[in-house]
């Protein structure tokens, strides 16, 4: 397997040592999916893009991503939560991030304000378009995660969206309880 993205400059500001080990490696890691294009579409070597990750206050919210600039110089940064994510397993902080990198993606897309709101347009394109992507690619960080658990790990953030909740109930109850325990660190690596 050959490495497929390369990012041009990653800041890690991030001051909690599992949130800087999640990021560590998913910097490392090679993807073989479609994950990678997404991420050499954003990160390539033609990309000037910067992605800065900080610990801090998020609200009610695990992470919050913050874009500006246009393609190639773009830049972003995810804010994660040191209090919402301080008993999240590996496999949940680092869906977290993954989420928060596709609102830096998508921040370059042109947007209507005048149609919908910036989370809302994200949100419906990950649901629609992204949550097996995810799902891959945490099953290729994490082998011995189930792809069920993966899949409703990659499901974490889209509760809102008109694709999620036209899944019947029993799944959403399943998806629902399983970010739970994978946010207190019930299920998961557990964080040093």
């Amino acid at each position: 397997m050959t490495q497929l993205y390369t990012l041009k400059k990653v800041i890690d500001s991030l001051k909690n040592k599992c949130q800087k080990k999640a990021l560590s490696n998913l910097k490392g890691q090679i993807f073989a999916g479609r994950y990678s294009i997404m991420l050499y579409q954003f990160f390539g070597a033609q990309a000037k893009s910067t992605l800065e990750f900080y610990s801090g206050n998020t609200g009610t919210d695990d992470a919050r991503t913050l874009s500006g600039g246009t393609y190639p110089n773009a830049y972003s940064r995810i804010i994660l939560s040191n209090t919402n994510l301080q008993n999240a397993s590996q496999q949940y902080i680092v869906a977290t991030i993954m989420h928060e990198i596709l609102h830096a993606y998508f921040a370059l897309a042109k947007w209507d304000p005048t149609k919908e709101d910036r989370d809302t347009r994200d949100h419906r394109r990950m649901a629609n378009d992204y949550v097996c992507i995810l799902a891959d690619a945490l099953t290729e960080m994490f082998p011995d995660m189930d792809y069920k658990e993966a899949t409703a790990l990659s499901w974490g953030g889209l509760e809102l969206t008109d694709v999620y909740q036209t899944l019947p109930q029993d799944d959403r109850n399943k998806i629902e309880a399983t970010n739970s325990y994978y946010k207190l660190g019930i299920s998961g690596t557990k964080c040093p």
